[in-house]
């Protein structure tokens, strides 16, 4: 029988704690690191420390994500694993250490260039930061790869509007909802986008895509 791989247990993890509160999942991976000893230790920890910031325990979240990373570091097996990473990430965020964040994202992103759990965070952070040209530079980059993500339109979104760049800010937002399914709320943006102004290229681009969606709104009409 083939073992589970350890993102598998990860995720299967992050699925018994999410079904538990926040002080009883604390508990439950608390009691599979203690005597009882029971499951793969690092999936424990992982956990554990997940339980934690849950419950705004983030001093201990803190000292067990150090354990964990010790322990990561000694198995080969989950050693330089995203999900880890993607968690140590939230720690540091939850530290409100934005400056460490920040650098440990940069390097992140690189080791794990499409686990795309890590570049939600770091633009979020980026924007928190008040960084929205890092995250805007980053983004166009994602959506070119990922076209269908909705979460990264609705991020490009967030950071076109703190730019204040009206057009881009609804044409983000009308892409994701028209990947959603939503195309009466995706030609909404669109027109919004219209008002806004801007070049003739942009305007064009705005008005086929209108056009397209028209086409669409009335083919789903007729079934």
């Amino acid at each position: 029988m083939i073992p589970d791989s350890l993102d598998f247990q990860l995720v299967r993890t992050k699925l018994i704690g999410a079904q538990k509160s926040a002080p009883d999942a604390i508990t439950y991976f608390s009691a599979a690191l203690g005597p009882q000893n029971f499951g793969n230790p690092i999936v424990q920890r992982y956990g554990l420390v997940s339980s934690l910031l849950r419950d705004n325990q983030v001093g201990r979240a803190s000292r067990e994500m150090a354990l964990l990373n010790k322990q990561a570091e000694s198995s080969p097996a989950s050693e330089n694993n995203a999900m880890i990473a993607t968690l140590e990430g939230e720690v540091l965020r939850a530290e409100k250490n934005n400056s460490a964040a920040l650098a440990f994202y940069q390097t992140a992103i690189q080791n794990f260039p499409q686990h795309r759990a890590l570049i939600y965070d770091y633009t979020d952070l980026l924007l928190q930061d008040n960084q929205p040209e890092i995250a805007v530079k980053l983004l166009a980059e994602q959506v070119t790869l990922h076209p269908s993500d909705t979460t990264l339109y609705d991020l490009q979104a967030r950071a076109y509007a703190m730019q204040g760049k009206s057009l881009e800010q609804h044409q983000a937002q009308a892409y994701s909802y028209a990947w959603q399914g939503n195309l009466k709320a995706a030609m909404e943006q669109l027109n919004l986008a219209k008002q806004a102004g801007g070049s003739f290229y942009q305007l064009s681009a705005i008005e086929s895509d209108l056009r397209e969606l028209r086409q669409m709104k009335d083919a789903s009409a007729k079934h």
